[in-house]
């Protein structure tokens, strides 16, 4: 099933689409089709899960969970 990259969006904790999710270390946006993580200043490790949501090319909604980390290079 094709994903409509367009159509992806983060989840707030009501399930609401929202196009920034803050959480303990930085904040999580939704640009160009990605989910990508911002971090706060020097934050180091696990960040908390976000939910979002994105719609295949026959309108099915699929929800998942995504979860970064962030490490010295």
């Amino acid at each position: 099933m094709p994903l409509v990259l367009s159509t992806l969006t983060l989840l707030d904790i009501n399930g609401n689409a929202v196009s920034s999710v803050r959480v303990n270390g930085g904040t999580y946006k939704v640009v160009n089709g990605k989910v990508v993580f911002t971090p706060d200043g020097w934050f180091l490790g696990r960040v908390d899960a976000v939910k979002c949501q994105v719609q295949t090319q026959s309108g099915i909604k699929l929800t998942a969970y995504v979860q970064g980390s962030v490490d010295w290079c």
